[in-house]
């Protein structure tokens, strides 16, 4: 079937315009050329900063597994070995009685069985 059209349909001159139309109507002129330009100009300029954000991120990601298999050896690391981390933690708060229970929570908390 597809052979029939194909025999019947006369090649088509591709220099040649349909009837009615005027060069000028079927190109891009300047303004397509300087658009099209603008897209590769600022795609490239995406790709280059995504490709720079994406390189800090695997450097960061590299530092920071570094610095905990530093800090599992127990040696300090780099500029934060003058520094020692110290944590503490909170007192525990108490109501001003003195009963050691947590503000608000009316002495019943799960699992405590009271």
């Amino acid at each position: 079937m597809l052979s029939v059209f194909l025999e019947t349909t006369p090649p088509a001159d591709p220099n040649q315009l349909m009837p009615g139309l005027e060069p000028e109507q079927v190109s891009p002129g300047v303004i397509g050329f300087f658009a099209t330009f603008f897209v590769v100009v600022a795609l490239t300029a995406l790709i280059l900063d995504f490709m720079r954000r994406q390189r800090r991120l695997r450097y960061r990601l590299a530092y920071a597994a570094e610095q905990e298999a530093q800090e599992r050896q127990g040696s300090p690391a780099g500029e934060g070995a003058q520094q020692t981390a110290t944590t503490t933690t909170p007192a525990p708060a108490t109501t001003s009685d003195g009963s050691g229970q947590k503000p608000n929570s009316g002495g019943s908390e799960p699992g405590s069985g009271v």
